[in-house]
């Protein structure tokens, strides 16, 4: 790109700067943002916070929170799965009395090794539960979820900030600079969610969160609202356009016009 005069644009998906991404950026005309508090960007470098892109149908299939008397718990394990996930919810639900519990419906992505023993447990704690190791239809899935279990990678924050879900994050401890707890910090600012550390939640600490959360549904509403503060429905059609601008300014710049 250098030698032929091609101009760079970098967008950088988590809230902070990855590394491939920090080593480029002061050769890159402009350097494209998820997130507005994105850490560890270099100097004098050109940003523009366009948001995370994420498909249409996050934007719509959203309804409202505790609509009805189910309570619908969505945990996901991001794209390499979670095992903690696996022992530590039903641990935390099985901490749960009646009737609260008999009201709560769960989705849950697990590895494959686990599907069996999951749903053994929560058939044995008479809790309704749907287990997969990946869900296809995850617009529909997060527009029916009253609250969410789930890792903090950029796409899972941008996809809770469109729907407007309230979330419980534990972010990947092994996440490259730990990108995941950066990702996760900007939605607990916001008043969206809350980031626990794997290393330190136990299952009687998620249990109490769930009840607290679960018994206050004015509260589960805010977060949900406040989750929308991070979405960005014109991120792509953005990211687009910039594009398009440095094309043309540097065409411009090729036939000798001052733009």
């Amino acid at each position: 790109s250098r030698l032929f005069n091609v101009p760079v644009m970098i967008h950088e998906q988590n809230a902070f700067l990855g590394r491939a991404n920090h080593a480029i950026a002061t050769h890159a005309k402009l350097l494209a943002l998820s997130w507005p508090q994105t850490k560890n960007l270099p100097n004098g470098v050109q940003t523009h916070v366009t948001g995370m892109p994420v498909r249409t149908a996050f934007f719509t299939k959203s309804r409202p929170c505790c609509a009805n008397d189910k309570l619908v718990l969505t945990v996901l394990g991001g794209s390499q799965g979670a095992g903690i996930l696996g022992n530590l919810v039903p641990d935390a639900i099985a901490m749960i009395e009646n009737p609260l519990r008999s009201r709560m419906r769960v989705y849950q992505q697990a590895r494959p090794e686990q599907i069996n023993q999951l749903k053994k447990r929560y058939k044995a704690l008479k809790v309704n539960a749907s287990i997969q190791p990946f869900f296809t239809n995850m617009p529909s899935l997060l527009a029916k979820s009253d609250l969410v279990i789930s890792r903090s990678g950029a796409s899972s924050i941008a996809e809770l900030a469109a729907t407007g879900r309230a979330s419980l994050m534990l972010p990947l401890p092994s996440a490259l600079d730990d990108h995941q707890k950066a990702n996760a910090i900007q939605m607990e600012e916001v008043g969206g969610g809350y980031c626990l550390d794997e290393a330190t939640v136990s299952p009687a600490f998620l249990a109490t969160r769930v009840m607290q959360l679960f018994e206050a549904p004015d509260q589960l509403r805010t977060m949900a609202k406040n989750a929308t503060a991070l979405a960005s429905p014109a991120a792509a059609n953005d990211i687009a356009n910039l594009a398009e601008r440095l094309i043309n300014k540097t065409n411009a710049a090729h036939l000798g016009v001052i733009v």
